[in-house]
């Protein structure tokens, strides 16, 4: 009888209280859940920059041509990693935009904020669905290429054109990173946090 109630007090869900004003949802405070932003935004520049690096790599393997299945594995794999790192950077403005919506919401400010978000994040959606369109686009004549279908050199212009839209669309994701980050500093500032 007395394990049981221990047991039972053991398992008693404790009463809520009242949140600080400094915290947000998930008890983090403002400045963890920045500190993991911006983690995150590393970790999507790296893996947008590793995806670069290796359709690089895979181009010199291409125009080398003595090592085939070298240039179709890491082609195959460069291409998965920029599409997957520039799908997730496309997510991560979706929801820094939704962030300082709500932060605004909630704290009650007024500005053009979340409009400035949002103008920073367009150019990143449009150059990016280019990007992974031309990047897809190459690995798919690959294909024809290695089958006997199409000829090497469509493959390997459409390739280069991947190379440039993907160096493009990492310049404006840089700079659309920068400018995100200094508008929720402002909205940060503006909260008193």
């Amino acid at each position: 009888m007395v394990i049981a109630h221990t047991l039972v007090a053991a398992y008693r869900p404790e009463p809520p209280t009242k949140p600080a004003k400094a915290q947000v949802r998930g008890g983090e405070t403002p400045r963890t859940t920045q500190r993991k932003s911006g983690i995150l935004a590393q970790a999507l520049v790296t893996s947008v920059g590793i995806g670069l690096v290796g359709l690089i790599a895979t181009a010199v393997f291409g125009l080398i041509g003595t090592d085939l299945s070298r240039h179709i594995a890491l082609g195959f794999f460069s291409s998965l990693v920029i599409l997957l790192a520039h799908s997730m950077m496309m997510f991560y403005f979706i929801g820094k935009g939704k962030a300082v919506k709500d932060a605004m919401a909630e704290g009650q400010l007024s500005g053009d904020h979340y409009r400035r978000i949002a103008v920073a994040r367009k150019p990143v959606f449009s150059i990016g669905t280019i990007a992974m369109a031309v990047t897809m686009t190459a690995a798919i004549l690959g294909g024809g290429v290695d089958t006997g279908v199409l000829p090497p050199m469509v493959h390997a212009t459409i390739a280069y054109g991947a190379i440039v839209a993907n160096i493009a669309a990492c310049k404006v994701e840089l700079d659309a990173l920068g400018e995100s980050g200094r508008i929720v500093d402002e909205v940060n500032r503006l909260l008193g946090l």
